[in-house]
């Protein structure tokens, strides 16, 4: 029996094109992944994740919640964001096309054509769905909402920078 669902096109293997496609690969809906890298990237340091979105990740990745903790977790609210998206990349393979930056996306109709920044890939015609996970700053996503994000009045400290005490 043919599969009835279209095929989902994501745009960006982070954190969130990863965890999208694996929730698609349970329930059986087809999906490709394009991302920019010619390889996955190697991140080294940590995310702050709350212990449902673990136990979430543990039904989703059918790991005992332990196990995936032992593996990724830095400290009890802290995870090893390479380690955390290299296990969400294990059991993908073939599903993510590296070396696919894109530069834009064409609508006319129900169709989109993603161009690729590369100009020796060929246009990629779509009438299925696209989703855009390479986050809100990116030139892409501001392409296609035409507007750029709003900006929250509080400051998220991503766990890359060093902070004085002084501050």
């Amino acid at each position: 029996m043919p599969n009835s669902h279209p095929q989902v096109h994501i745009l960006g293997a982070g954190l969130a094109g990863l965890t999208l496609s694996q929730s698609l690969k349970k329930h059986s809906i087809p999906f490709i992944i394009y991302n920019k890298t010619p390889s996955p990237p190697h991140h080294n340091y940590g995310i702050t994740l709350h212990s449902s979105t673990t136990s979430l990740l543990s039904l989703l990745l059918d790991t005992p919640l332990q196990d995936l903790r032992q593996k990724i977790c830095i400290d009890s609210f802290r995870a090893h964001c390479g380690k955390l998206e290299g296990i969400l990349r294990s059991s993908l393979g073939s599903e993510i096309k590296w070396s696919h930056k894109a530069k834009e996306i064409i609508m006319v109709g129900v169709g989109k054509t993603v161009v690729w920044k590369d100009s020796h890939l060929p246009p990629l015609k779509i009438k299925d769905l696209v989703v855009d996970t390479t986050g809100v700053h990116s030139p892409l996503h501001l392409k296609i909402t035409a507007q750029p994000p709003k900006v929250l009045p509080f400051v998220v400290f991503r766990g890359t920078r060093n902070i004085s005490k002084e501050v």
